[in-house]
């Protein structure tokens, strides 16, 4: 972000805004938008918990993979998966999609209907679940829509699909989704409504331990049943 300004004398900002419709509209504000002298940039971030790469780490020892799905633009979105150890390789175009690029290609195997996304009649589910399990690994300028979609494909491929979301753009794939996590501090209302699971401490160790947890109690079900 920056902060830039021009001087001008009241007389003749008067007489802009008088013939400008008093900048009420974008292309009105254009005239006074050039020209500028830039006094400050800044840049915002959004810190990470200290112990994000450590459950990240884990998860991926105990066979999860994770995956970011965002609006954000490609060069935030590679940043952020990079430092936290999402992405290996943040030159792998294969591993590293537009919101655009997967939907085209999604679009061949997925037809929607009723509101749900299924595999479309006759195409090759092979080439479908292999690319969608193996590839993608970070999704950039996603729309909510897209996000969707991407969800429900990762579904189709019969493993278990979670997404964590706190925005109302994440309602759709939070609802799609096996289970859907939803942040209790920071999270909307429809993002929540939306989820299965709310975590109210907003952190990403909840989400570790509610699979261990499940993992755990599905490996007792099953060595009960056994005897």
């Amino acid at each position: 972000m920056s902060i830039a300004y021009r001087d001008y004398n009241r007389a003749e900002f008067e007489t802009m805004l008088e013939q400008n419709e008093n900048f009420e509209r974008e292309e009105d504000r254009a005239i006074i938008e050039n020209e500028l002298c830039v006094a400050a940039s800044f840049s915002l971030s959004d810190p990470y918990s200290d112990d994000i790469h450590q459950i990240i780490s884990k998860l991926k020892e105990a066979k999860m993979n994770v995956r970011m799905i965002t609006g954000d633009q490609k060069e935030t979105a590679v940043a952020v998966a990079t430092e936290l150890s999402i992405v290996d390789d943040p030159s792998n175009d294969e591993a590293i999609r537009s919101g655009d690029e997967i939907t085209e290609y999604l679009s061949m195997f997925m037809v929607k209907e009723n509101g749900e996304y299924s595999i479309k009649p006759g195409s090759s589910e092979k080439n479908f679940l292999e690319d969608i399990s193996n590839s993608i690994t970070v999704v950039y300028r996603c729309t909510p829509e897209q996000k969707y979609m991407i969800t429900s494909a990762f579904r189709l491929t019969n493993d278990i699909c979670a997404v964590t979301g706190r925005s109302s753009s994440d309602t759709l794939a939070l609802s799609a989704s096996n289970v859907g996590f939803a942040m209790g501090i920071s999270g909307c209302s429809a993002a929540k409504d939306a989820s299965k699971v709310i975590v109210i401490d907003d952190n990403f160790q909840s989400v570790f331990n509610a699979a261990k947890w499940g993992r755990n109690l599905f490996d007792n079900c099953r060595k009960f049943i056994q005897f």
